[in-house]
């Protein structure tokens, strides 16, 4: 998949962190789908079946957290690359396969890991 046409799940309860990073996603060429907590992840997952990736705070109101969400997505969406990024949970806190990025992280940096994860090689 080209990562002109890539399309990225973005999970992330706060506001500012969900646009900031969304903006510098579709700076580097992807199209973004956002979401406020794992409810509407998992609406998002069910309506966009071509997704690239999915990027998940761990800690988000509702009876889901981050990393039971990425329980989930590798359960019925095994090839699907998930990032999983917190500033309280551990690298061995995160569900096998997923990638950690500690909070805070710089949005460039994110997004180049995004684009890399999402483009052939």
């Amino acid at each position: 998949m080209s990562t002109a046409t890539a399309k990225v799940l973005l999970v992330e309860d706060e506001p500012l962190i969900l646009f900031t990073l969304a903006d510098h996603l579709r700076q580097v060429g992807l199209e973004v789908v956002e979401a406020l907590d794992a409810s509407q992840a998992l609406e998002a997952l069910a309506k966009h079946p071509g997704l690239a990736a999915m990027v998940t705070d761990v800690n988000m109101p509702g009876p889901i957290n981050g990393l039971e969400l990425t329980r989930i997505v590798n359960f019925h969406f095994p090839s699907l690359p998930v990032v999983v990024s917190s500033g309280q949970a551990t690298k061995d806190e995160i569900p096998r396969g997923a990638i950690f990025v500690p909070k805070p992280y710089r949005y460039e940096d994110m997004s180049k890991l995004i684009k890399k994860l999402v483009s052939p090689e």
